[in-house]
């Protein structure tokens, strides 16, 4: 997990992790008919919330235009956690609060892996008052402009290492949470494949991949930070730490992806 005279955690991932699964690649076919089929029993699968440490099950990010940030919560009523956006006042890291206010201490970061040779993100959990590190730990996610980004995070009591990787999705998993057409992400835990369980979008059990992997979470948003984007945990807790990372990780593709869409539209409009 580190040397223990460095006063940081690293948690690295990458090619030279010699257990690390092998790169996923979306199988390209349409919905089959019978998908939505496949919707009504994901939505079913999903109806128990499942139990969480630090994050609510689901939740939605509210963006203010009055502070140029927003809060994660179940509804505006009630705000759980503040997030600063990255270039904010020159700000270069996305920082998530452990409260509501901004006088609430750190909770994590994610910003550009500096040196990789890959465009990479680095996450940064905090340590904080009951959780689980004493020391700062550090994440890395490849991937930055791709259509996976994976990372690894020490799970549950026992704090095994695991892999788990974001990737673009237009499945039962996602339109359960959007409730309507839309693109977004499915969290997989890499580890201990399920082939009999994956399959096509018809064929596989709800909650698992085509290459039979359980999606852990889910989460979509539109081009833009104040489109209010969603996020569902899809299985129970995994530890504190992975909600964090899980968390974090998201809003950082959600960064690039805004970064992205806003490129686009100023290469449009010259």
């Amino acid at each position: 997990m580190g040397n223990p005279s460095k006063e940081k955690e690293e948690v690295n991932h990458g090619q030279q992790d010699g257990d690390a699964p092998p790169p996923y690649q979306e199988p390209a076919h349409d919905a089959p008919p019978g998908f939505e089929e496949s919707i009504a029993a994901a939505r079913a699968s999903y109806k128990r919330d499942p139990i969480t440490v630090k994050f609510p099950a689901r939740f939605t990010c509210f963006y203010h235009w009055n502070s140029f940030t927003f809060h994660l919560g179940t509804s505006k009523k009630d705000l759980l956690f503040a997030v600063s956006p990255a270039r904010l006042w020159g700000q270069k890291e996305t920082l998530l609060r452990a409260g509501p206010e901004k006088s609430d201490p750190p909770l994590a970061t994610a910003g550009t892996l500096k040196g990789s040779k890959q465009t990479s993100s680095l996450i940064k959990v905090h340590p904080h008052s009951g959780g689980d590190h004493k020391e700062e730990l550090e994440v890395t996610m490849t991937g930055d402009y791709e259509s996976t980004h994976r990372f690894s995070v020490p799970v549950g009591e026992k704090k095994q290492l695991e892999f788990f990787e974001w990737r673009n999705s237009r499945g039962a998993e996602v339109r359960e949470v959007a409730e309507k057409k839309t693109t977004g992400y499915k969290l997989v835990r890499l580890s201990d494949p399920d082939v009999e369980r994956g399959g096509s979008r018809q064929e596989r059990d709800a909650g698992f991949t085509s290459d039979g992997r359980r999606v852990v979470a889910v989460a979509f948003h539109a081009a833009s930070w104040m489109a209010g984007p969603q996020f569902a945990f899809l299985s129970d807790t995994l530890g504190e730490t992975f909600e964090i990372v899980a968390v974090m990780s998201f809003l950082r593709i959600y960064e690039l992806a805004s970064q992205q869409a806003a490129t686009a539209g100023a290469v449009a409009a010259a």
